[in-house]
Order: C-alpha cells, then sequence, then structure tokens
C-alpha cells in the first residue's frame, strides 16, 4: 500500500505548489492593479515577494529553510496517511445486510 501514500503526497504537495503559485498570482494582479511595484507577504510562514515594472514581472520566495521545512512536513505527513489508510478503513467494522 506504499503506493496509495506516494500518490496522496503527489496529489497533496501538487495542491500546496498550486496554492503558493495562485497566492503569487493574486500579488501580482494586486500589484498591477495598485500600480505599486513590489509587495511582500507570507503564506504558510514562506515570505512571498512579487514584482512588476516596464521591464517584466516575477515572483519569489525565502525564508531560510522553512520553504523547504514545511513542504517536508506536508509530504511525511500525505504520505503516512496516505499510505495507512487501508489500516484505518479495515479496522472499521463492515455491517452486512441481506434482502
Amino acid at each position: 500500500m506504499w503506493s496509495i501514500g506516494i500518490i496522496a503526497t503527489g496529489v497533496v504537495i501538487f495542491f500546496y505548489w498550486g496554492l503558493l503559485l495562485s497566492f503569487g498570482a493574486g500579488m501580482l494582479a494586486a500589484l498591477k492593479k495598485s500600480g505599486i511595484a513590489e509587495a511582500h507577504a507570507t503564506f504558510l510562514l514562506v515570505d512571498v515577494t512579487a514584482s512588476s515594472n516596464a521591464a517584466g514581472i516575477g515572483i519569489g520566495w525565502t525564508s531560510q529553510a522553512v520553504w523547504l521545512v514545511i513542504p517536508a512536513i506536508i509530504i511525511i505527513l500525505a504520505f503516512l496517511l496516505g499510505s495507512r489508510l487501508w489500516r484505518i478503513a479495515s479496522s472499521i467494522p463492515h455491517t452486512r445486510t441481506s434482502a
């Protein structure tokens, strides 16, 4: 059942990165509307920077090692829950009804 853990991990980390990139894209949209050149915000302890000027646009994130630790925690939890989900499901008593 390790494969279920790997699939769960892939789905969850894909969702996390999608949220982080959506957050950055939202920051870029706000910059474009307001006319400000650069903005800083925090997403799940990760410092996100968005910039927009005549030369182009950019999104970046920094937070020392936190930007690696948060996804690592998410990966570990998703893998453990996904790979052990069958044990939880098998411990639930099943009731059969006959007609």
